[in-house]
């Protein structure tokens, strides 16, 4: 078996290099890819996955995802990442005066020998639809990455448990949807 957390984090330099061959060895042939907040169905089998991710690098493609945290018991992941990046089109591909847009988001990954296997991913659409002028309103401060990300294999230091508690919380508060996709 492979380390999850290595894969994890070299899923996320695979994307930040463009590396397809590289992203797709990082996800199981049947893996489940889902973005609740984004309306959209799952997706089912890594070339749909690897497809949903290039395409996403081709919006932005001078993007960059940095692990901020990576909590691991067992084969579950929960991985906390900003996204940086620099928009330069419209919602029309006309250019625009480039602007820096990111995110904060969270990764909940089920893994099965050391790939993902089950995909979940949290941000707040609002919040960087407002950094690219498609919402009205404030935008948020853009993420400050650290160094270097922390990893965290037991999930009873300080910060893993209220982190998954926060999100049990909003799951069973109806706040989230989707998850009952991942966990059938």
């Amino acid at each position: 078996d492979v380390e999850p957390v290595e894969t994890f984090l070299s899923g996320l330099l695979a994307y930040n290099e463009s590396d397809v061959e590289a992203l797709l060895n990082a996800f199981t042939k049947g893996s489940l890819w889902h973005m609740p907040s984004s309306g959209t169905a799952p997706l089912r089998g890594r070339r749909a996955v690897a497809r949903q991710i290039v395409g996403f690098k081709g919006l932005l493609p001078e993007s960059k995802f940095v692990p901020r945290r990576v909590f691991m018991e067992d084969d579950k992941l929960v991985a906390q990442i900003a996204l940086l990046a620099t928009q330069r089109w419209d919602r029309q591909g006309g250019e625009i005066e480039p602007r820096q847009v990111g995110y904060e988001a969270v990764y909940f990954v089920q893994t099965k020998g050391g790939r993902a296997e089950g995909t979940l991913l949290y941000f707040d659409q609002a919040a960087v639809r407002r950094q690219m002028g498609m919402l009205k309103g404030d935008a948020p401060p853009l993420p400050k990455p650290p160094e270097k990300p922390e990893i965290v294999r037991d999930p009873a230091v300080e910060g893993g448990d209220k982190l998954l508690d926060d999100f049990y919380a909003k799951w069973e508060s109806g706040e989230l949807e989707g998850i009952e996709n991942l966990l059938a």
